[in-house]
């Protein structure tokens, strides 16, 4: 995070935003205290997947910042399930791109133990919602860490020769049921819900649109990486009263938000696969609607080819492998 005094203000305030919204993201069953809006997808497949990596791209098409009431964030978030040898251990990994009211975008990666929360951090982007894209990606090797990566793309330049600006934060799983961690993909029954190990999709810890101020998003090239290869699947809808996403060691389950975000849906024109837009419309999509049927090996385009040797002199500065653009 930049900590020069140009942006002391701001990290302060970003900081009592993140107090806020981390008290409530997961919750158990039992203690559905949650405020959070949320409607996403998840990868349809009924039998559980090991993986070491999974990542998501991000796009905003349109939305207005000043729509998000202070000291709320509007959110497109990632979130995979921990687990050994197919097992969940109760732990989730969450890599989200948030806009704050003043039009800040901030990235927040986060750490679970069931509902309690281990670490997060928080970081300024330094660029608007009008950039070009955000991938977050989340790894977790079994080996302790857990490495959750940043990929902006902050102008055509930057995407036309695969230049991102990127940065990552570690978090050590010692001491937690996390440590041994590896991903989870698929779908598990448990007692009488059905359990969704990644999921991907909108959250917002206030009610963000109306029928004058509609917003739409784009998430894509969801992808998990196992034996060598990204790879997607079939996705379907959830909404947050049916988004168990792992449960604990005594069986209590884990859900993200807490609240179903009511009056999205999705653009059946531009929807495909592996590549969905959410958009508010006053309809809510309801939960197990197709999202696509298609499944596949991919590479994400961070991973393709760069030509960032190639790329021209910039007014926009100096291209930095870690951090952030300085203004």
């Amino acid at each position: 995070m930049k900590t020069g005094n140009k942006y002391h203000a701001l990290i302060i305030l970003i900081a009592v935003i993140g107090l806020i919204m981390f008290n409530t993201i997961f919750v158990t069953i039992a203690y559905a205290d949650n405020d959070h809006y949320y409607i996403g997808g998840y990868f349809v497949h009924n039998d559980v997947i090991t993986a070491t990596r999974a990542i998501m791209a991000a796009n905003i098409i349109s939305l207005n910042p000043s729509d998000i009431p202070p000291g709320n964030t509007f959110q497109m978030v990632l979130s995979v399930a921990g687990g050994n040898d197919g097992a969940p251990s109760g732990c989730v990994y969450q890599n989200s791109i948030e806009v704050l009211h003043n039009g800040t975008v901030i990235v927040v990666p986060q750490v679970w133990n069931g509902s309690t929360l281990l670490s997060y951090r928080i970081t300024n982007t330094n660029v608007s919602t009008d950039a070009i894209a955000w991938y977050v990606e989340i790894r977790v090797p079994g080996n302790g860490i857990a490495s959750m990566w940043l990929y902006t793309y902050a102008t055509w330049i930057e995407y036309e020769y695969n230049a991102p600006e990127k940065c990552h934060q570690d978090f050590s799983l010692a001491g937690t049921n996390c440590r041994n961690d590896k991903l989870l993909v698929g779908v598990e029954k448990h007692g009488d819900y059905y359990v969704k190990f990644l999921q991907f999709g909108i959250e917002a810890s206030s009610h963000v649109g109306s029928s004058n101020n509609e917003w739409e998003v784009q998430t894509y090239s969801i992808a998990y990486y196992s034996r060598g290869e990204w790879h997607y699947l079939p996705a379907k809808s959830v909404l947050s009263s049916t988004s168990a996403i792992t449960y604990t060691k005594s069986g209590a389950l884990i859900i993200v938000g807490g609240l179903d975000y009511n009056s999205v849906n999705i653009d059946r024109a531009f929807t495909y696969n592996d590549d969905v837009f959410w958009h508010y419309t006053g309809d809510t999509l309801p939960s197990n609607t197709t999202l696509w049927s298609g499944s596949g090996s991919m590479t994400p385009y961070p991973y393709q080819q760069s030509w960032v040797f190639s790329l021209p002199p910039s007014p926009l500065g100096t291209l930095q492998e870690q951090g952030n653009r300085t203004k």
